[in-house]
């Protein structure tokens, strides 16, 4: 059987691709887990549960839920992050990589996973999907905006502290 690989596969677009690959018959299917994207789990009864137990409460949910979603998967292979050999190993094993990008996270792991593969000699040909959205490209664009405000602001500091060094506070300033 073919090995596919789904980076992020615990996204919408993940679990559907997941499916598919699934019901194909065709792949053995594995996924890494990116950042969770469904809501956070909200609690029948919130006043006699702390804070903590909330936050326990929803973490079991969450692997309660995974292990439910994913019975047809092979494995959860590790995030780059996590382990970067245990990653490389994923990538070249699977026939078909299909990397969802839906955050900075899944983003440099795609990155990371055509790395491994343009710097990898196979002889077995490999196909790699870049799924992306509208959505994902907005977040990129402000993320972009954000930075170059940043190092705006940062540059802007420089030169006054700068200029400070070389005028200092207390005279008079040049016109």
């Amino acid at each position: 059987m073919k090995q596919a690989l789904v980076l992020s596969g615990n996204s919408y677009a993940g679990r559907h691709i997941v499916q598919r690959f699934v019901m194909s018959g065709e792949y053995d299917v594995r996924i890494t887990i990116g950042r969770e994207t469904t809501a956070y789990h909200n609690p029948a009864n919130t006043a006699s549960i702390t804070p903590v137990e909330a936050v326990e409460e929803s973490k079991q949910k969450r692997e309660e839920t995974t292990l439910q979603s994913y019975q047809d998967v092979q494995s959860i292979e590790p995030r780059y992050a996590k382990d970067v050999r245990g990653f490389q190993h994923s990538v070249l094993a699977a026939d078909v990589i299909v990397a969802v990008v839906n955050d900075d996270d899944d983003c440099a792991e795609a990155h990371a996973a055509v790395k491994v593969l343009a710097h990898t000699h196979t002889n077995v040909e490999k196909t790699f999907v870049l799924l992306s959205s509208c959505m994902t490209w907005a977040e990129t664009i402000r993320h972009a905006r954000n930075a170059l405000r940043r190092r705006r602001v940062d540059e802007a500091q420089v030169a006054i502290e700068s200029f400070r060094d070389e005028y200092g506070d207390d005279e008079e300033l040049p016109v």
